[in-house]
């Protein structure tokens, strides 16, 4: 096949291959999801996590769960503008105040639309006519851990209509209420119209940050606070309408396809099997013995027997100074008093003597070979005797 052909083929099979790709993308899951605890832009909630952890709780996002696993080591649930209202399932909702009823938890749900939650509680959310935001500077005193003096920059559209007055009103008026506190069982209920008050910008204002303190009061030390990522697009599927599988997902035909190209490609561009081709001799590489035999030849060859012989005087005196930290550098005499300060079962003598015999100049090979030996023996001696 042509080259020229080869390359564009395989440059179709990887544009079409990215086009699955991109369609097996689960992009339900993305972070800019407003009230999202993975969303670090103005309308998320990643600073409210993280502030959470910081002043002690732990903190954990509840996703890919089904709500009925909502249990006592959960101790609050915050759920912050649903990307879907009407996401709110009737089982998720019974799960959810359940869970409330009976283990005491702390549920907080802020949202400027009606949803699930807010119509099972006779609550509803309405609009202001004139579009207007509700400003508010005054709290409710049931705001005491700690107090909250007043409202910064406290804006909302939206507020509540109760169909039957089973909530306290933390913030608006009786007539339009923006934030109740419902208790309900052994739990506690925060809803909110105001949505603002849990993001990243909100938390800047100190009322907003007190506010939040007295929702999870409730919350001992060191408890677990759950953001609600379910409604954000990191959902199981519903147990009760089981999706079947498909076998040609997007997903699915993509690997079938790369699998294809590789193997067109591999085809294409490869070698067939044909008979073995014979590998080349390697050359006989020397061993370790030959080098120092190559190295003794050429010290032989340059008459360098003064050098050997200095070598070997600076290893009798290393190997004698390392037990005893003596500097081997030092002349002879002042070496030997040392040695001799340090030690008493070394031969002194014996050592002076090596020490003098490889000082002396232009000593021949068969008295450097001698010495070598000499300093072995006197070695075993020492080490035989100990080096005390």
């Amino acid at each position: 096949m042509n080259s020229k052909v080869k390359f564009f083929a395989i440059l179709a099979g990887i544009i079409i291959l990215s086009f699955f790709l991109l369609r097996s993308c689960d992009f339900q899951a993305s972070n800019a999801r407003a009230g999202s605890m993975y969303n670090q832009s103005i309308d998320g909630a990643a600073a409210l996590q993280l502030w959470l952890s910081k002043i002690g709780y732990q903190t954990e996002s509840f996703e890919y769960r089904h709500f009925d696993e909502l249990d006592q080591a959960t101790n609050s649930l915050i759920s912050i503008k649903p990307a879907d209202p009407t996401n709110w399932r009737i089982e998720e909702i019974n799960a959810v105040l359940a869970w409330v009823e009976d283990t005491g938890g702390t549920l907080i749900v802020a949202d400027d639309q009606q949803n699930g939650i807010f119509t099972r509680l006779d609550l509803t959310v309405m609009s202001r006519d004139e579009l207007n935001p509700t400003t508010t500077n005054e709290t409710s005193h049931a705001f005491v851990n700690p107090a909250v003096s007043g409202l910064q920059n406290y804006q909302t559209i939206s507020y509540f209509e109760r169909d039957r007055p089973n909530s306290q009103v933390l913030v608006g008026t009786e007539q339009q209420p923006t934030m109740l506190g419902i208790s309900r069982g052994r739990g506690m209920i925060y809803v909110s119209t105001n949505v603002g008050l849990f993001t990243n910008t909100g938390l800047f204002h100190e009322s907003n940050a007190r506010i939040l303190l007295n929702m999870v009061n409730r919350v001992p030390a060191g408890g677990v606070i759950a953001f609600d990522e379910v409604h954000h697009g990191r959902a199981l599927i519903p147990r009760a309408a089981p999706v079947p599988a498909q076998p040609y997902s997007p997903l699915v035909a993509a690997m079938v396809y790369s699998a294809i190209v590789v193997g067109l490609w591999a085809l294409l561009s490869g070698r067939r099997f044909g008979q073995i081709v014979p590998s080349r001799i390697d050359l006989m590489r020397r061993n370790s013995s030959e080098y120092v035999q190559s190295m003794a030849n050429l010290f032989q060859r340059g008459r360098q027997a003064e050098h050997m012989q200095a070598h070997y005087k600076t290893y009798l005196k290393r190997r004698v100074a390392k037990p005893y930290g003596i500097n081997p550098k030092l002349d002879d005499q002042s070496f030997l008093s040392e040695v001799q300060r340090y030690s008493d079962t070394i031969d002194r003598n014996h050592l002076a003597h090596l020490l003098n015999h490889l000082s002396q100049p232009n000593p021949s090979e068969a008295t450097i070979l001698a010495l070598v030996n000499d300093i072995d023996r006197f070695i075993n001696i020492w080490e035989q005797r100990g080096r005390a």
